[in-house]
């Protein structure tokens, strides 16, 4: 009989058994081939050397020669008779020991028994030398009660050479398989390096504990393919159950899993489906998906991996059928010029679906497609009547500087070129009726030489002046900033803690007329003067302190300046974000309760760079975010406001020759008129030597050299400028000064509720009705009266005794008032699927999208008892539990 080879394993355990009898050294025989290509041994911290020994003569010299090491292995094919009795007496038990590789594991195992499904098997010897040349000496655990068995070998080697999982306290499950197959690229590779003693026993074990997807996985690790089990089941998804069948099966078949049912197929292609959303790492996602865009090149799938929601071909497919919806709709106006309700419907369907794709986030044109349908629902709306000049300027701010805020996300343009032409044509169209709007606005301006809306020159009295009286007010003018710069800013001051005010009495955000024509050493000179005037910086210092002294307010002699301009701004000592003379002004709330600084950032844009590329942010405007932060910890309000707008230069401009130009955007040769371009105003405000200007009207218009902005004109973007007052303690200025809400158009989403009031607020909005696509459930808003008589859901919440309870207990700093709640219950509830976006939620609460979230969360310490989920809340999305939230609130559905 052939000897067996002896392993490290073997030899190892064989010290182990010796050491168990109170060895601590000493010469052991083992009856085995003389082969020894193993590494240097070690055992209780003491050397081991290992000798194989062919002969008698080679025993006898190894025992001289490592007479003094203390562990010796003789590794020899000769029998204890051939060897003698004189050779025996040097070894541990004074014979040859057999290496038995099943004493081996167990020994390694410390178990004293097996189970028999681990040996009862052909040539059980070499399946055992298997198992021990795989395993690893960190591999090995104490078996449990002593018995060793199969799972507990196999988990062995699945936790440690094999990787599967991460230790031996992890099961070894489906998941566990699937996330294997996707994090290491050699796995099935991995199994074909197993010992061929135990390497089908192996792959049948790990296939059963892939439970129902076992076959494919058996088929899978044969064949050396198992990294292909995610993104295969991923391209599976894209057949239908019923219709594609014959496809699905084809497609199969050509990798080698013929006979995979309809049952394992669809289970497969949904456990794939949810292990790729929930269980993958962003890197791993990437890799996997981008495997199955590969595959799903097949002949068979390639038709149908349109439908995907997961691979990259979907999405392409949504965002084109989303844009071929748009050039649809914008191809088949009503005799208004306006988008119909089922072409609408259609743009809305496609952008849904769009958005339901899972990479949907990574879509590099997704601003592009959301401010496009967005401006697909505004040409939805009823042209604007308006015709005066409040009207016009109320319709710009509750719209048209929405649209401008859109258009120009637009313009930017679409990286797939496909989308370029629905692109071109969609910004024509808007670009259209805007001119239209801006035309009603300028002929309302020059027929309003003494207007009824608010004017720069009254911000301060009217705006500033009786704030900083009761809360130190810090008024930031930044010249150039249009009305749609603005609403852009406050998304980002509201994300750091401000709150937009607005005034009491008005109901939402405020604004004013600039001075004409629109520019700085008129408009502005104007509004620090608190009087029509002229003159630059030295004069607006001058004017701004007189101003203040008119209303009593003008600071004790020697305590510093109250405005500061570009080079007061600038002085910034190094190390420091703000001037120290600056600091101390913001600072000083006693003496000086309003102080007063002009940033020049975004006039300069207009000159010097790209504004209709520039998302205006805090950070973005120089100066703003390290002067707001001052003003936050002095206790300051803050009021934003601007001398005079700006439109940009999209290239497609043209100069037009007149004599006497004021400006890239004013002139006064009135005997060239363009009635249909440009607009005559005269008046007492009109800061001329004759108290007459000619102003551009449509945006492409100009009269000196290209810039990348101008302003000066008579467009709304231009003469209107925002008054915005910033708040961090908004209770400091309750109850007269209330949040601005919500102010997004009833066309920024979809199917958008109509906002329900704060309980507090009493002043009736000036907004005029718009058409939205029409919604087929009943609108639970439009009539409070009916709704009160009804007793919605949302009432019967906020009326109960559980609901009060819940107000104690979570709702002490809850800033939303109960009819608000009951708006979100409503509006949730009135859905079909009980599920709203958040867009959606925001209006039903009447707060802005910036605020959502955080109203959200209140919502939910109220109305989610005793921890029970009523209303979940995820990234896009928010949705009712009615049942539960009838039963935990004890009402009637």
């Amino acid at each position: 009989m052939t000897a067996m080879v002896a392993s490290r394993a073997v030899v190892g355990a064989k010290l182990a058994v010796v050491a168990q009898k109170n060895y601590s050294r000493g010469v052991l025989g083992l009856h085995a081939a003389a082969e020894w290509s193993g590494p240097a041994l070690h055992f209780d911290g003491n050397p081991v050397v290992v000798v194989p020994c062919p002969s008698v003569l080679s025993v006898w010299e190894a025992l001289y020669t490592h007479r003094s090491d203390p562990w010796v292995v003789l590794l020899t094919p000769l029998d204890e008779e051939e060897l003698g009795s004189s050779a025996l007496a040097h070894l541990v038990n004074g014979r040859l020991l057999t290496p038995d590789p099943w004493d081996a594991l167990m020994s390694n195992f410390g178990a004293s028994t097996m189970e028999p499904a681990l040996y009862r098997v052909e040539n059980d010897r070499a399946f055992a030398l298997g198992l021990l040349d795989t395993l690893r000496p960190d591999d090995y655990s104490s078996a449990p009660a002593g018995v060793l068995t199969v799972d507990h070998v196999f988990t062995a080697i699945a936790a440690g050479s094999m990787g599967i999982v991460g230790s031996r306290e992890t099961e070894i499950d489906s998941l566990a398989v699937l996330e294997w197959s996707t994090t290491r690229a050699d796995n099935s590779a991995s199994t074909v390096e197993l010992a061929e003693s135990i390497r089908a026993r192996f792959t049948t074990w790990l296939g059963s504990k892939a439970g129902r997807l076992e076959p494919v996985v058996l088929s899978l690790l044969d064949s050396g393919r198992l990294q292909e089990l995610v993104p295969l089941g991923v391209v599976i998804g894209v057949f239908d159950l019923s219709e594609d069948s014959h496809a699905r099966d084809l497609f199969l078949a050509a990798r080698g899993l013929r006979g995979t049912d309809s049952e394992l197929a669809t289970l497969w292609a949904n456990i794939a489906n949810g292990f790729v959303r929930h269980q993958m790492t962003a890197p791993t996602r990437r890799r996997v998906l981008s495997e199955a865009s590969e595959i799903a090149k097949d002949a068979d799938a390639a038709p149908r991996a349109a439908r995907s929601d997961l691979l990259a071909v979907g999405l392409n497919s949504r965002r084109r059928s989303l844009a071929r919806a748009i050039s649809t709709a914008l191809q088949d106006l009503n005799e208004e010029g306006a988008v119909t309700a089922p072409r609408l419907a259609h743009v809305e369907e496609a952008w849904t679906h769009h958005q339901q794709h899972f990479d949907v986030q990574l879509d590099v044109d997704l601003s592009i497609l959301e401010a496009s349908v967005r401006l697909v629902r505004w040409l939805a709306t009823e042209q604007s009547a308006s015709r005066t000049l409040q009207t016009t300027s109320d319709a710009y701010l509750r719209d048209d500087a929405w649209v401008d805020i859109q258009l120009n996300r637009v313009r930017r343009g679409a990286s797939d070129t496909e989308l370029v032409d629905g692109v071109r044509q969609l910004i024509h169209r808007t670009v259209e009726r805007r001119r239209d709007n801006d035309r009603r606005f300028a002929h309302a301006l020059a027929d309003s030489p003494q207007p009824d809306i608010s004017t720069v020159e009254n911000i301060i009295p009217t705006f500033v002046i009786p704030l900083a009286r009761r809360q130190p007010t810090l008024l930031l003018v930044l010249d150039a900033l249009s009305l749609p710069a603005a609403i852009a800013l406050m998304s980002t001051a509201e994300s750091r803690g401000w709150t937009e005010l607005r005034t009491p009495g008005a109901p939402t955000r405020s604004y004013a007329l600039a001075v004409l024509p629109t520019l700085t050493n008129k408009s502005r000179c104007s509004l620090l003067a608190a009087q029509l005037f002229e003159g630059g910086s030295d004069v607006e210092r001058r004017e701004f302190v007189n101003a203040l002294t008119r209303h009593d307010l003008r600071p004790a002699a020697n305590t510093g300046p109250v405005i500061f301009h570009k080079a007061a701004l600038d002085a910034i000592p190094k190390g420091a974000q703000i001037a120290t003379e600056l600091v101390g002004a913001i600072s000083d709330t006693q003496h000086r309760p309003l102080v007063a600084a002009v940033l020049n950032y975004v006039d300069d844009t207009l000159h010097h760079a790209d504004p209709g590329r520039t998302d205006w942010t805090m950070d973005s405007i120089t100066h703003l975010t390290p002067l707001m932060e001052a003003a936050s910890r002095a206790g300051r309000t803050v009021v934003i406001t601007s001398d005079h707008g700006h439109i940009i230069d999209y290239g497609d401009g043209e100069h037009l020759s007149r004599s006497s130009a004021y400006c890239h955007r004013a002139h006064a040769d009135v005997a060239a008129l363009d009635p249909e371009r440009e607009v005559l105003v005269t008046g007492p405000r009109v800061l001329t030597a004759d108290r007459t200007a000619v102003l551009a009207v449509d945006e492409k218009v100009r009269y000196q050299g290209r810039t990348a902005g101008y302003h000066g004109g008579g467009s709304p973007a231009e003469a209107l400028v925002p008054v915005f007052v910033l708040a961090q303690d908004v209770s400091a200025l309750a109850p007269e000064w209330l949040p601005v809400g919500r102010s997004e158009p009833s066309w920024w989403e979809a199917n958008s509720v109509s906002p329900v009031a704060p309980e507090a607020v009493t002043t009736p909005s000036k907004r005029g009705k718009k058409s939205v696509p029409v919604d087929d459930s009943p609108s639970l808003f439009d009539e409070p009266v009916a709704i009160k008589a009804a007793r919605s859901l949302g009432t019967l919440v906020i009326e109960s005794v559980v609901f009060k309870r819940q107000l104690t207990i979570g709702g002490r700093r809850l800033a939303l008032q109960p009819t608000q709640l009951a708006a979100l219950i409503d509006a949730v509830a009135a859905t079909a699927a009980r599920e709203v976006t958040i867009g959606q939620a925001a209006s039903a609460l009447a707060v802005s999208n910036q605020r959502a979230r955080g109203a959200l969360m209140q919502a939910k310490r109220v109305l989610d008892v005793e921890g029970y989920e009523v209303l979940a809340v995820s990234s896009d999305a928010v949705a009712l539990n009615a049942e539960l939230l009838a039963e935990q609130f004890g009402v009637k559905l």
